[in-house]
């Protein structure tokens, strides 16, 4: 990239702009086709490295078709730092595990896989004073800011000064590596904090761990080694790393945006002030305000372009006019996909413009979304969206969601989640009333004991109170009370087939003096295969028998397998096979890379249900642009041939 003295860049009309915005500046992803969805949380999303604090991460599997996975199935967890639980079986599509701190203050990485599915999250242990957003911020000014998109690298020249918690660095020219986190300037440098302040010529500062080195060549040459916001010097002659001075190299980048202004959320996001996007060296946009998500998942600041055969042309774009360290407002320009976060999201259709403030406090702990949708079908079309979540202290997370679509009736659900060290305390609220109708509601207040493991054998109790009313029906209260029990045992050693059978037993009693009681058998049988493949066979069993709806029982035989070799070939096979109603859902993939950008891959469904059935083998031709794919496909239902290219974010 030429730096404006260098040259001019090269302008293109209006038309061109909006066509290369959408075409060209979306760097899009792709991945494998995934037989599971996997929504990881951490509660809480950070915690203080002193080796014995934990969180609960919390895996949410659902199947292609947004159902639960069966109870039983087998989700493994891994971690970049720490002590994690290894594996964990589902409960109504939900695995638990649980996270603790060693005493390093780091980013760790979190993992949850089930067959060739995964998702990741990334939970902070902060050291003494350094946790909460506010200290992680990074603000940038000078008089040219340049971001390569590509390197993810900053690069700043004329009266650069960079502040990250009690820290200023000035300088002449700073390179800034974002992933890294990572320092390196040169020219007349500055670095100040209030309690000391040096000079020198050449800077390398490592912003995580605010350990650097000052080398000072005017005069004679000095070396200084420094850590700490008080700049204290604990050495002059050690060796210097190689490439500390070095910076990175950005040659090839095709990508760059141009700023008078830049603040970053490291690893969350980054917000550009007065941003051009150039491309190839050719300005495609200029906006007041532009950002970019760096965990390219929903939240602050995604733009996304997709094109696939179910919606066609995808687009949701951002414009945003107001941007500060705690929200944004965005005039939202949005085609087909989805609207709204986590487990409460519905489908749109053709075009929308939305008005959405997104905010979060500067401690991280509140967040939220707050939306007017569907602007330009009138006021008799709005619909209004908030979205609310909030850490109260370490163990106590709540979470709201309220919509009132046409701004007529609505509907709401609270969550107030805590965890105790014998176990945890949940009260949850559901209320909605539709446009001429009453009030329909549901207050549950429920607890679960931390679980007692003797032996093989681990036994958790639970319990919860609920009153309900729906309409103009009598509220009715229920009590129910149950206990899970988790023997755990190998054949063969702990390298053979591992047995996880799951009970649980409960017994409900209503207001109406009725019973209600359940009993839930799930046995899960698995075994790694080599050092990424698995295979497990389950059996669920659930009986439920009350005066009012009789008996109910299901039973369920399920099979999941996964094979890898690599990044070369990989295959997978899901089966669940009901035994009393004979119904039937598979689902199986098989990819092979015969070329480093060429691949082929195979994908068979099969569902048979009561009174039909539907089968469908797609074989996909995928060519690799980069880290870009484009899909060729040909579908046996339908005998056409499609072209897909899917969820990209930039």
């Amino acid at each position: 990239m030429r730096s404006r003295q260098g040259g001019h860049f090269r302008c293109v009309d209006i038309g061109q702009r909006f066509l290369a915005c959408l075409l060209i500046l979306a760097p899009l992803s792709w991945g494998f086709c995934q037989s599971f969805f996997i929504d990881l949380t951490a509660s809480p999303p950070s915690i203080p490295a002193d080796g014995v604090s934990t969180c609960e991460i919390i895996a949410r599997v659902t199947d292609r078709a947004g159902n639960p996975v069966p109870d039983g199935t087998l989700v493994r967890f891994s971690a970049t730092a720490g002590r994690i639980t290894p594996e964990a079986s589902t409960q109504g599509g939900v695995a638990r595990a649980i996270l603790t701190s060693d005493r390093v203050a780091q980013f760790v990485t979190v993992t949850a896989s089930v067959g060739d599915s995964r998702a990741d999250i990334e939970v902070e242990f902060t050291a003494e004073g350094m946790g909460g957003r506010a200290a992680r911020l990074i603000r940038v000014r000078g008089d040219y800011l340049a971001y390569s998109l590509d390197r993810r690298i900053l690069i700043g020249t004329g009266n650069v000064r960079l502040r990250h918690r009690s820290i200023t660095i000035e300088a002449q020219s700073l390179q800034l590596d974002v992933e890294l986190e990572v320092v390196r300037a040169q020219g007349r440098i500055k670095v100040s904090s209030p309690k000391a302040e040096m000079e020198g010529d050449r800077l390398y500062l490592e912003l995580r761990t605010l350990h650097g080195i000052m080398l000072k060549v005017r005069g004679g040459v000095e070396k200084r080694f420094f850590g700490g916001e008080d700049l204290k010097v604990y050495s002059h002659d050690q060796p210097i790393p190689p490439h500390a001075f070095a910076p990175v190299e950005t040659e090839g980048t095709r990508t760059w945006i141009v700023a008078k202004a830049v603040t970053i959320y490291p690893r969350e996001r980054i917000q550009f002030v007065h941003a051009s996007i150039y491309v190839n060296e050719t300005r495609i946009i200029s906006l007041p305000y532009y950002i970019i998500d760096l965990r390219f998942v929903t939240g602050f600041g995604q733009q996304q372009l997709s094109v696939n055969t179910t919606d066609g042309l995808v687009l949701d774009f951002p414009f945003y006019i107001h941007a500060d360290l705690t929200s944004t407002t965005a005039i939202r320009l949005r085609r087909a996909g989805t609207v709204g976060k986590g487990a409460i999201y519905a489908r749109r259709r053709g075009w929308g413009i939305d008005l959405e403030r997104q905010y979060v406090s500067l401690d991280g702990r509140r967040e939220g979304v707050i939306s007017l949708q569907d602007l330009h079908k009138g006021r008799k079309r709005l619909t209004f969206v908030w979205q609310h979540q909030e850490e109260f202290d370490p163990s106590t997370r709540g979470f709201l969601h309220f919509s009132s679509p046409r701004l007529r009736g609505f509907y709401a659900s609270a969550d107030l989640y805590r965890m105790r060290p014998g176990g945890d305390i949940t009260l949850r609220a559901f209320a909605n009333r539709a446009p001429g109708l009453p009030l329909s509601y549901t207050i549950q207040l429920g607890m679960r004991r931390r679980a007692i493991t003797k032996g093989p054998l681990s036994r958790s109790f639970f319990g919860s109170v609920q009153w309900s009313k729906f309409g103009p029906q009598k509220g009715e209260g229920e009590l129910t009370l149950g206990v899970d029990l988790y023997p755990r045992f190998y054949v063969g050693g702990r390298g053979g087939w591992a047995v996880s059978p799951w009970l649980r037993l409960s017994q409900a009693l209503s207001t109406r003096k009725e019973r209600r009681t359940n009993l839930r058998l799930n046995v899960n049988i698995s075994r790694h295969l080599g050092r990424a493949g698995q295979a497990s066979l389950s059996f669920s069993y659930d009986w439920q028998k009350s005066k009012r709806f009789g008996t109910y029982m299901r039973q369920t035989l399920g099979l999941n397998l996964y094979l890898g070799g690599g990044r070369r070939w990989f295959g997978s096979l899901y089966l669940t096979y009901g035994l009393r109603d004979s119904s039937l859902y598979g689902y199986s993939v098989l990819s092979y890379r015969f070329a480093p950008r060429w691949r082929v891959e195979i994908q068979a469904y099969l569902h048979r249900y009561l009174g039909g059935s539907l089968k469908e083998v797609e074989t996909r031709l995928a060519y690799s642009i980069g880290a870009q794919e484009i899909l060729l496909g040909w579908s046996s239902r339908t005998k056409k041939f499609w072209v897909e290219a899917a969820a990209a974010a930039f």
